[in-house]
């Protein structure tokens, strides 16, 4: 099956120390390949640093504060898991008021909250890009039929 087309959509990825590696490294390689723009946004500048099992593992860029990203210039939102970033992020507020700025936002478009861009082990293999991109692509084809 052909990889879907997401030229011109931008992803936030909101991540921290933590983050599940898998979790970020698979599904933004998708997105990239699909044509997707995604920016890693983060509590701090600098780099971040993955969870790969039961040790540290690879550190990502981080490409924007998250008090100096706007959720208005995304069209989707990747948060990634672990058991450490999901926890940091609530516990700050600006990482939390910003996944809540963007669920706001697709909610008030009419949006369906109860998907998102999976990145769950047990759907990982050959299908874990195919299942997020079709997803990404679905919700951006969706905001350009309302858009005009």
């Amino acid at each position: 099956m052909p990889q879907p087309s997401l030229k011109g959509m931008r992803v936030a990825i909101l991540a921290t120390d933590g983050f599940e590696q898998s979790e970020l490294l698979d599904p933004r390689k998708a997105l990239d390949a699909a044509g997707a723009e995604t920016e890693v946004i983060s509590l701090k500048n600098g780099d971040i640093r993955a969870w790969k099992h039961k040790e540290w593992g690879e550190r990502v860029h981080v490409d924007r504060v998250v008090g100096a990203a706007n959720p208005k210039d995304y069209g989707a939102l990747l948060l990634p898991g672990g058991v450490m970033n999901p926890d940091a992020l609530r516990m700050q507020p600006p990482g939390g008021e910003f996944r809540a700025r963007i669920l706001r936002r697709r909610q008030a478009r009419g949006g369906d909250l109860s998907r998102s861009l999976d990145h769950r082990g047990d759907r990982c293999g050959q299908g874990v890009s195919h299942d997020i991109v079709a997803v990404a692509e679905n919700r951006y084809q969706q905001r350009r039929g309302q858009l005009g």
